[in-house]
């Protein structure tokens, strides 16, 4: 029997007891938790997909990725007004759970995912509420056609579907785990949303979160006109992330970092990219961009710093005045290296994109720290991905390089006692030369590897699972 829910003094059912109310629900039709937990929604994010779907006050949901139909029986029961449109492949048991080596517990595997959920809701009286559809969003490809080789294509719904049921104030994307189906999925439904719309996005951190992520960061880095805000990833087990226009009240305006100020600055940092300029350069002197405070020491041994602050401000006259601050010292200096660790994450893109062509003019170079989009309190407003980054140097002639790796290990090693600004958080997870393309040989005489979009997205995304890791660890 299935126990009555309890509400607040607000009306408002409380996430836990929903979610225990649909497990029941599935247990009473032979699908024990532990089978039904194996790809739904966990306990750790039905709280936060929830408080989302009520934030946009929903009354139209699109959800892509049913499977049995948790998070869908979650968001009707949490969004009594709400209809709601649920796109899955509809396999049986046995071929999509069969394809990730999923135990089935002995229960019927020939049943399909949406049959299982279409008599879950029946029994939770919600099912007039629910439309549920048969096929691929945005993509044919399913998880057993992804992990075998061999499984099963299903048929393209996605357009039909918003064409005809749409535009969404909220959809939950959840489907394929593959970086180009994140994305194509994300493409078609942030065309079909609502001015006050939003999406919110499964698995953005753990086991496929750098999946998850790379296809996040590929939409990004082709609209610059949504943000993106995950859980930090010491928050170990949530992983419930959010895409949305810039301004839309599902982006918490304290989610963004602000500016580092002088107190907070770390010493050791600003001597590991001292050391990494030297390697880089030898005794070229730097100029240091930044918004909040200046990393590097005054003095770097052969060379000299010149700190120029830039204002965190999007107004044309705003930008040429930063540009014409930083190429009046560039042009004062014998080829000057620019550097900065924080302009990716609080200057816009237009600053960036014409300081990268005055650094082309010049034949120039620029060694440019980069913090990805979404992590909660330590992306900056405008960070962007490092593939962004890449097809801005492109763009202007120039190419992007990865520093040797290994002279950064130290300070992201993660089992020292203390702990270290590299490494605890997704902050500066990516370092990038930026120089004239056709290869760069550093002051030691290494040469370095150029990078394309895809491959500094793989790195991004590795680095990123490390600090996951990392987290762990320090529990």
């Amino acid at each position: 029997m299935v126990s009555q829910i309890s509400v607040t003094d607000t009306g408002i059912a409380q996430p836990e007891e929903l979610y225990q109310r649909v497990l029941a629900v599935y247990e009473s039709l032979g699908y024990p938790p532990s089978i039904v937990n194996s790809w739904a929604i966990s306990a750790h994010d039905v709280p936060d997909l929830l408080a989302a779907a009520r934030r946009a006050q929903a009354r139209k949901i699109l959800e892509v990725g049913t499977y049995v139909g948790v998070s869908t029986m979650l968001l009707a029961l949490a969004c009594p007004d709400a209809r709601i449109v649920t796109v899955d492949p509809d396999l049986p048991l046995e071929i999509e759970m069969g394809a990730t080596g999923s135990a089935l517990g002995g229960v019927d595997a020939r049943v399909t995912t949406l049959a299982i959920a279409r008599t879950a809701a029946e029994k939770l009286g919600i099912a007039d509420r629910i439309a549920f559809v048969k096929g691929g969003f945005a993509v044919r490809e399913t998880f057993s056609s992804t992990l075998t080789g061999e499984g099963e294509l299903t048929e393209l719904v996605g357009p039909t579907v918003c064409n005809r049921d749409g535009p969404f104030d909220f959809v939950f994307i959840d489907g394929l785990h593959t970086a180009d189906a994140v994305s194509a999925d994300l493409e078609l439904a942030a065309k079909h949303l609502t001015p006050a719309g939003f999406i919110a996005l499964h698995d953005c951190v753990g086991f496929w979160g750098a999946n998850v992520r790379a296809g996040i960061m590929n939409f990004l880095a082709r609209h610059q006109k949504f943000r993106f805000q995950h859980p930090p990833f010491a928050d170990l087990w949530r992983s419930l992330g959010v895409v949305a226009p810039v301004g839309s009240k599902a982006l918490a305006s304290t989610g963004f970092a602000q500016p580092v100020v002088a107190a907070e600055q770390l010493p050791a940092l600003g001597e590991t990219f001292s050391a990494m300029l030297s390697a880089l350069f030898g005794g070229r002197d730097v100029i240091e961009v930044y918004v909040g405070t200046p990393l590097l020491p005054k003095e770097g041994g052969a060379w000299k710093r010149v700190s120029v602050r830039v204002l965190s401000d999007r107004s044309s006259k705003n930008i040429n005045a930063d540009l014409d601050r930083i190429l009046g010292q560039v042009d004062a200096l014998k080829q000057p290296v620019i550097f900065s660790a924080d302009l990716l994450d609080f200057a816009p893109s237009a600053l960036v994109q014409n300081l990268l062509a005055a650094v082309a003019f010049r034949g120039g170079a620029a060694l440019l720290g980069v913090t990805p989009p979404g992590e909660t309190g330590i992306a900056g407003p405008e960070s962007k991905p490092a593939a962004w980054l890449v097809d801005a140097a492109k763009a202007n002639n120039l190419a992007a390089y990865a520093p040797a790796a290994l002279d950064l290990e130290p300070a992201r090693y993660a089992l020292l006692p203390e702990l270290r600004e590299l490494g605890r958080s997704s902050r500066l997870a990516s370092i990038l030369l930026i120089a004239p393309a056709g290869g760069f040989t550093d002051a030691r005489g290494r040469q370095l590897a150029e990078l394309s979009p895809v491959l500094a997205c793989e790195r991004e995304q590795a680095e990123l699972q490390r600090v996951h890791l990392t987290a762990g660890y320090r529990r």
